[in-house]
């Protein structure tokens, strides 16, 4: 059980996922998705496109990280409809073909 942002940043863990620390702290679209996700603890995956309004709620509308290698920035949608735009918008035939994630 996840209880609260601050309990994320301050706990034992050396390293935490910031879709956690985001669903955890906000309650927009997406954040509150991922806990509605968290608690039904599905045995599968019902998606694993990282496109869809459904991968949306399993990763707080995490979208893109961006420069990775230095400051990596990250881009989350606060709506599904939101994710589904902006992953779209990151998607490229060059990075498929360059073995990136998209």
């Amino acid at each position: 059980e996840k209880a609260s942002a601050s309990m994320l940043l301050n706990g034992d863990n050396a390293a935490i996922q910031l879709h956690e620390y985001l669903a955890l702290k906000y309650n927009y679209e997406c954040a509150v998705g991922t806990r509605e996700f968290w608690k039904n603890e599905p045995e599968v995956v019902a998606c694993k496109c990282g496109k869809c309004g459904y991968c949306a709620c399993t990763q707080s509308g995490c979208c893109n990280r961006l420069d990775k290698e230095t400051s990596g920035v990250m881009i989350a949608a606060k709506s599904c409809l939101g994710f589904i735009d902006i992953r779209a918008q990151f998607s490229s035939a060059h990075s498929l073909e360059e073995g990136g994630t998209e």
